[in-house]
């Protein structure tokens, strides 16, 4: 799938690969921070932003979109940045096309199978979010209107901005940007494997943890030391699964660091 992509700067190529329900403008800050030394690439990945809809939504077939984008830039020995979503694709990419990938950072995820009573509890975010995803825009005359609707499941003003984002009108109707059913499908599947984790990966790899997140507890870090023969784990103070936005310095500090 050819998706739309952000390009920055010149130099050694870096791509951020963002979370679910997000876009690639997310990490625009981000990019602008490195843009100096690297070329940094942030694609809307698939069913997300202006890239392409498709029924099909897994670690796997998003790993194929950026290995055809790899190819159409002609990108090697990349620094591959991947949030949450993000993350699960780009340890799927690295370890199927490790010859790419110079240097992997994994945001806040971990190579786990995620039980559905493990974040789909009635009060878990990924609970919130489906029932956001089963909101029809369609059947509502202002943005403000669906606003309200979303704000009875979710009652975080920055999850909201990130939602209200993905609005877009079309001949006077409101519709999502992003692909509804098919993250809907890709939520309730996170019982899956994001990688094989009986097959190891040497790519040095830094993960950074958010430390009031579920994402890398005690049975997420042994699986990392079993896959992960170079890693580092690294854990954000104070921060929740949105790390990147509650602490962006100490994020990039840390990412600076591993990359030196």
């Amino acid at each position: 799938m050819k998706l739309f992509y952000r390009r920055y700067g010149h130099g050694k190529p870096m791509v951020i690969l963002h979370g679910l329900f997000e876009m690639s403008d997310t990490w625009v800050g981000f990019a602008k921070h490195w843009d100096g030394d690297f070329q940094v690439i942030l694609p809307d990945m698939r069913n997300h932003g202006f890239s392409p809809h498709s029924p099909d939504h897994n670690s796997q077939v998003m790993a194929d979109d950026i290995l055809e984008l790899t190819e159409e830039l002609k990108l090697r020995d990349i620094i591959l940045i991947g949030y949450s979503m993000g993350g699960r694709v780009a340890m799927n990419f690295t370890q199927r096309f490790p010859h790419l990938v110079k240097k992997l950072i994994v945001i806040d995820m971990a190579p786990d199978r995620y039980k559905p009573g493990d974040f789909l509890g009635e009060h878990s975010y990924l609970m919130k979010m489906n029932l956001v995803l089963d909101i029809n825009p369609s059947l509502y005359n202002s943005r403000e209107e669906l606003l309200r609707e979303v704000q009875k499941f979710i009652d975080n003003p920055r999850l909201t901005g990130l939602i209200m984002k993905n609005l877009k009108a079309r001949t006077g109707r409101y519709e999502w940007k992003f692909n509804a059913l098919a993250l809907k499908k890709y939520i309730n599947n996170l019982r899956d494997y994001p990688i094989d984790i009986n097959q190891q990966i040497n790519t040095p790899t830094l993960f950074l943890r958010a430390e009031q997140s579920p994402y890398i507890g005690e049975k997420q870090i042994e699986i990392i030391k079993h896959v992960f023969t170079d890693h580092k784990i690294i854990t954000i103070p104070g921060t929740t699964h949105f790390l990147q936005v509650e602490r962006p310095g100490e994020v990039m500090r840390a990412i600076d660091e591993f990359l030196q």
